[in-house]
């Protein structure tokens, strides 16, 4: 029964966490108010049972968890793996990287974080999907992330600017899905503690390098 308990303490405390890594602050907000209407039917079923139905419920304890589980691994995990798709394997072919200002359309930070404690990064470069195009798949730039390279795990650039450049080097605003090759140049929001060598991340797929400003 303690062992129970305590197994799905650590999937209530860990399915958020996981969740803040991959989703927006209000999808990470939308997995915690998940667990709550969860808490508010389990609890006081749990509550009600009698002595004789704690076998029962000390089994349910350990199939929780895994239901728990499914359900999060279903709407959340899945529709997310099927979006990385259309970028893994994909490369980066980075044309240039420099300091820039805060775009003015930046967000604020629900971290609390101020703009003081960022910096901004304007990153030019050509993004190919595998095979030169997403497939049946397309991809949002603006979900796009930077991510330290054997430094902090938990530095994380945001894009906060995207836009999208033709072969004649002209800037336009980018659109919110691509599906082929595409020149872009993206301002990233970093946390001090993002510099030297980065890759790029969407969602979980991983590729391409570049070294980020001091």
């Amino acid at each position: 029964m303690k062992i129970g308990c305590f197994v799905i303490l650590a999937v209530f405390i860990a399915v958020p966490l996981i969740a803040s890594r991959y989703l927006s602050g209000w999808g990470t907000f939308a997995v915690i108010v998940a667990e709550i209407g969860l808490l508010a039917v389990v609890v006081p079923l749990l509550i009600g049972v009698s002595l004789r139905e704690l076998r029962t419920v000390a089994a349910g304890l350990f199939i929780f968890p895994l239901l728990l589980w499914r359900l999060f691994r279903h709407f959340f995990v899945s529709p997310l793996e099927r979006a990385s798709a259309a970028l893994r394997g994909a490369t980066a072919d980075v044309h240039d990287v420099q300091p820039t200002e805060e775009p003015a359309d930046a967000p604020r930070w629900p971290d609390g974080t101020s703009a003081g404690e960022r910096r901004y990064v304007l990153v030019d470069v050509t993004i190919t999907p595998a095979g030169d195009d997403a497939g049946d798949r397309n991809y949002s730039p603006a979900a796009l992330r930077l991510e330290s390279v054997g430094g902090d795990s938990r530095a994380e650039g945001e894009a906060v600017s995207v836009r999208l450049v033709d072969e004649a080097g002209s800037e336009s605003e980018a659109v919110d899905r691509l599906r082929r090759r595409a020149r872009l140049r993206i301002v990233f929001a970093c946390p001090p503690a993002l510099t030297g060598r980065a890759r790029f991340r969407y969602y979980f797929a991983t590729f391409g390098e570049v070294d980020l400003p001091p």
